[in-house]
């Protein structure tokens, strides 16, 4: 970044419980400070207002536990200069994982009232089992 150009800085939010995010929020006042370097261009944890790519950073929180994630994460991989995989979920498949050493069928049906409805990957993944970061 040269100049007087601000980063602009995406994060997403992946299968998790949000504590990443609420983090980064929760920095408040320093957070607003980095306002003046950084642009924060996706964050709708934070703001409903977004800006579409490229970025120069983007922040990941979430294990891959869906198909839809699967995309999104290629997506995100083509559109940043820097992607960063943040809190467990994203690096190590989070509390999401725990169901990697079950029969997910077998789970679904006892979970969910229509497990037809559930449609998630048979495993929770980190991210960078997807793309790199």
């Amino acid at each position: 970044m040269s100049g007087d150009k601000k980063i602009r800085l995406a994060v997403f939010k992946l299968s998790s419980c949000s504590g990443c995010q609420q983090q980064i929020i929760d920095l408040g006042e320093d957070l607003l400070a980095l306002t003046e370097k950084i642009e924060i261009a996706y964050f709708l944890e934070a703001s409903s207002k977004t800006s579409p790519g490229p970025y120069d950073v983007a922040l990941i929180e979430g294990s891959v536990s869906t198909p839809q994630e699967v995309e999104l994460v290629k997506e995100i991989r083509e559109n940043s200069k820097i992607v960063v995989a943040v809190g467990s979920c994203a690096t190590y498949g989070g509390i999401q994982a725990l169901r990697n050493w079950l029969d997910f069928s077998e789970v679904k049906e006892r979970v969910y009232p229509n497990p037809d409805w559930i449609k998630a990957l048979e495993k929770s993944s980190p991210v960078s089992d997807y793309i790199q970061v």
